[in-house]
Parts: structure tokens; C-alpha cells; sequence
């Protein structure tokens, strides 16, 4: 292969993943279950998903200069074992004198592992302002760093799903009271 048709063939591998949504649904995984996990083990193990939960472990990852903060999490899906790092980079933070506000912005890094296989890396930037109307943050996804497509990416995919719906059938349950007694009310 040419390289020409080389950067040809990862351009197209980067923008097949981004149709997939893949940085998405593995953001979605990590940051709003896989984080909350370990307190949640700790305190309301019903809202972890139960197929996770067994081989599920969160630990964070030795700091260095260069990778401040570090987080992994494992856990196993059927005969596949998945292992996730989150790899945040040197935080920069501005002031503005003039606005009397401040930035920080923090670029990460979110890579996976499918059986001691590197099948993904994608760049995350959060960011957070302060000023006088209160705090806003945002996440974004960036560069897709490796794409290595596989049965994996419909398994995480599949995952996300259930997790959601496992999510919700716990809190209609907790709130089928509540639900019921609105509806007397409202004579439905």
C-alpha cells in the first residue's frame, strides 16, 4: 500500500467509527455507569447491572508527570474480557481579568482493551467555566486515535442498552408507589 491510500484507509476506519457512535456509547459507559460504580457497589448494588457487577473492578492508576490522573476498569462480558483507561493530561487553567472568570480545560484519553487487544483510543476534552452567572462544563469527543472494528463494538453497543433499561426497571420500581398514588389522586 501506498501512503496515500494508507492515510486513505485510517480516515475511512476514523469516520467508520464515528458513524458507529462508538466514542459515544463508550463515554456513555464509562462516565455515566462505570464511574458511579464503585459507590454504588458500596451503597445501592441494585442499580449496578447485574452481568457486570460479578467481574466488575474500578481502580485508579499510577500517576506520573506526564498522566496525572488515571483510571481502569475491568470487567467481563460472556467469554470476553474488557478493560478501560481513562488517562487525563495536564490540566491548563486561564483567568480573565476582564470578565472576572476562569477556565479549565482537561484533555484525556479513553482506551480500550478486548481481550488484552487495543481496539480503541479516543481523545476526551472537559472543560469547566466560572463567572459571575455560575458554572458551566462541557465534554467533547476528539481524535480518534485507534479503531480496530470487531463483535466487540455491537457487545458494547448491546451493553449500553441493557444497562439503561436495567436502570430504569429499578427506578420504576422504586417509584411504582409514588406512581400510584398520583394516579388516585388524579383518578386514573
Amino acid at each position: 500500500m501506498e501512503l496515500d491510500e494508507i492515510r486513505a484507509e485510517i480516515e475511512q476506519r476514523r469516520q467508520r467509527a464515528r458513524d458507529l457512535k462508538i466514542r459515544d456509547t463508550l463515554w456513555d459507559l464509562y462516565d455515566r455507569h462505570f464511574s458511579r460504580y464503585p459507590e454504588l457497589m458500596e451503597k445501592d448494588q441494585s442499580l449496578v447491572y447485574p452481568e457486570v457487577r460479578e467481574a466488575f473492578d474500578m481502580s485508579g492508576l499510577p500517576s506520573t508527570q506526564q498522566l496525572p490522573k488515571g483510571t481502569l476498569v475491568q470487567f467481563q462480558l460472556g467469554p470476553s474480557a474488557y478493560q478501560l483507561r481513562y488517562l487525563e493530561k495536564k490540566k491548563t487553567e486561564r483567568w480573565d481579568d476582564e470578565r472576572f472568570s476562569s477556565h479549565t480545560t482537561t484533555p484525556a484519553v479513553l482506551r480500550l482493551a478486548v481481550n488484552d487487544l487495543d481496539v480503541l483510543e479516543f481523545i476526551v476534552c472537559r472543560s469547566v467555566r466560572n463567572d459571575e452567572w455560575g458554572t458551566a462544563s462541557n465534554e467533547s469527543m476528539g481524535e480518534i486515535a485507534r479503531f480496530i472494528e470487531g463483535p466487540w463494538v455491537a457487545e458494547l453497543t448491546d451493553l449500553l442498552k441493557r444497562i439503561r433499561k436495567h436502570e430504569k426497571g429499578v427506578w420504576d420500581q422504586r417509584n411504582a408507589p409514588a406512581l400510584d398514588e398520583m394516579k388516585k389522586r388524579f383518578g386514573l
